[in-house]
């Protein structure tokens, strides 16, 4: 899985999720998503590019979203088709 950042106006981070999230690749994507979530307020996260993702790896996207929540920030997800 590879992680791609895009800054757009208005200060939001477009985070682009492109490949397999599978178990052995959630650790480092659990890394930098907490990471972005610790340091923003407004996140879109991209999954058109996402070919796969576990039901046990989308804790790599609930953490990220309670943190920002919990500021009054937001995160919400793209996925076209």
């Amino acid at each position: 899985m590879q992680i791609i950042e895009e800054e757009l106006p208005g200060n939001i981070l477009k985070v682009i999720l492109d490949g397999r999230l599978g178990i052995e690749g959630a650790s480092s994507v659990d890394l930098k998503m907490n990471l972005m979530a610790g340091s923003r307020n407004t996140v879109l996260v991209d999954l058109q590019r996402a070919s796969f993702l576990a039901s046990v790896d989308l804790r790599s996207l609930v953490i990220p979203v309670r943190t920002i929540r919990n500021r009054e920030g937001n995160i919400c997800a793209e996925r076209d088709g």
